[in-house]
């Protein structure tokens, strides 16, 4: 019976993760489906750049960035990676925060009573 109930409450705090997750994805999709401001940065922070635009090449100098043409492959940067992994950690942190906050909170009211 114990087991069964740490596994619920195992599934409740991912569930609760998930459904943290799931907002800020809904949030950037909004901000993709509505806003042409936010696709324009981030294809250019991928390395798009707009037709009417030339790009100058200077011998012995090593371009900014790499320009990205329709159809090329895109992977996530170690530093995408690594800001994943970080919101994940503080994800994490913060569901044990308040289910420590809850505990103690339910702890308390059972003293009083």
């Amino acid at each position: 019976m114990k087991n069964q109930i740490s596994t619920k409450n195992e599934l409740n705090q991912n569930l609760g993760g998930l459904m943290l997750i799931n907002q800020n994805l809904n949030r950037q999709l909004d901000s993709y489906k509505y806003n042409p401001e936010t696709i324009k940065i981030q294809a250019r922070d991928i390395g798009y750049i707009n037709k009417s635009e030339k790009i100058l090449l200077i011998k012995g100098m090593e371009p900014v960035r790499t320009v990205k043409k329709p159809g090329n492959v895109i992977l996530p940067s170690e530093e995408t990676r690594d800001i994943e992994k970080i919101l994940r950690i503080f994800f994490i942190i913060l569901l044990l925060f308040l289910s420590f906050s809850s505990a103690f909170a339910y702890i308390k009211e059972r003293v009083r009573n």
